[in-house]
């Protein structure tokens, strides 16, 4: 994947789970985007490695209430073609 297919799918990723976290959380959009640039969710995903951005946008949400509410991201266990088990 190129640097600009990236940025497309994380600018996708990251409208996506903010419109989800300003409707759930009752807060402003601007404030969901300020929310989620300060997680630890949103670094990973900023990571390809990761490939969270392949998750949707309301496990993407899930995960950051999660991190929220605990302090921790609790991934998902996915299984992948090459067998790491989406270990990253």
């Amino acid at each position: 994947m190129t640097e600009e297919e990236f940025a497309d799918i994380m600018f996708m990723a990251v409208r996506g789970v903010c419109a989800r976290i300003a409707a759930r959380q009752n807060m402003t959009e601007r404030n969901a985007l300020a929310e989620f640039y300060n997680s630890r969710l949103y670094s990973a995903l900023e990571r390809p490695e990761t490939r969270a951005w392949f998750y949707s946008d309301d496990l993407l949400y899930d995960l950051w209430a999660g991190e929220k509410e605990t302090g921790r991201i609790d991934w998902p266990e996915m299984r992948y073609a090459g067998g790491n088990n989406g270990n990253v």
